[in-house]
């Protein structure tokens, strides 16, 4: 019997062609299967039993320092490549990334990067994301999966960034080795670009960025998610650098109209004031001049 759970668990993971599988994924194709056969539940017991089975057979490989989730080692699993993003998604399912990685993933830094950036929402993330593979019916009754921070990823770092509920919004879905994973849409991240340059590689990558990411940018949905940060300097960054890029909104004159004044905000977070300002957005634009050149130049 043992020997059919775990031919029937493997045979789901081939269909979906996943190579890395966490412990609660297995659990919910092994719920489903015993609701339609018979109408019964799998206890926990038994479920935990199947898993240790496949271990100790070797089906299932445990990722050094990333509690409850395995990589797949049976023959047709071996061919399915896998990312460390894989292993981070399953480890988290409601996690998105963000930042540096993000931009990675949207195309516009040749930067690789050798930390992979994750974010963390706190409260109820459930209410905008569920773990991919999985419906609302599967967790009616169960309890959800932890949310679980594993600190590296064989040799690769992840670096988690922790934020307040009201601003878990601004993603979408991307592809890994053909697995999706929760991503930063491009607006969310441009704006966290702004927000923490240092975890996206850096103000000269950050100003790459954003003319790279001109022509697919959604203005007022950028516009919309500034205004639910509600942080004046993030405004007047956001202002200046989509003016820079030629990109109009309504919305930018009632933002510079409303700036405070009596003293210069900063352009780039953690470096000194600079004398050379932009009076419209009331901000001190400090940045080298070969990073105010790639402006002049977009």
């Amino acid at each position: 019997m043992g020997a059919d759970r775990s031919s029937l668990v493997l045979e789901l993971l081939a269909e979906e062609k996943r190579r890395v599988a966490s412990e609660w994924r297995i659990t919910v194709y092994m719920r489903r299967h015993a609701e339609k056969k018979s109408g019964s539940v799998h206890d926990d017991d038994r479920i935990r039993h199947t898993i240790d089975r496949m271990v100790a057979r070797r089906e299932l490989k445990p990722f050094a320092g990333v509690h409850g989730v395995f990589r797949v080692e049976v023959p047709f699993a071996k061919i399915i490549p896998f990312s460390d993003e894989q292993v981070v998604q399953e480890a988290n399912p409601c996690a998105v990334f963000s930042h540096l990685t993000a931009l990675a993933l949207h195309s516009v830094t040749v930067q690789i990067a050798k930390v992979i950036h994750v974010t963390h929402h706190k409260g109820n993330s459930w209410q905008h994301r569920l773990p991919f593979g999985t419906t609302p019916e599967d967790w009616a009754y169960w309890r959800r999966p932890p949310a679980a921070k594993p600190k590296t990823i064989g040799s690769i770092q992840v670096h988690w960034h922790q934020c307040k509920g009201e601003w878990d919004f601004g993603h979408t879905v991307a592809f890994s080795q053909g697995q999706p994973i929760y991503v930063t849409d491009i607006e969310r991240t441009l704006l966290d670009s702004l927000r923490d340059p240092d975890a996206c590689g850096g103000m000269m990558n950050v100003l790459e960025a954003w003319p790279r990411a001109r022509e697919s940018l959604d203005v007022p949905r950028l516009v919309e998610y500034a205004d639910r940060f509600g942080i004046d300097v993030l405004k007047a960054r956001a202002g200046f650098l989509l003016e820079s890029l030629g990109l109009r909104h309504e919305r930018l004159d009632e933002w510079a109209a409303a700036m405070p004044r009596g003293g210069s905000m900063r352009l780039v977070p953690g470096r000194p004031f600079d004398a050379v300002h932009t009076e419209r957005w009331n901000l001190s634009l400090n940045l080298p001049p070969d990073a105010l050149a790639i402006l002049e130049g977009a």
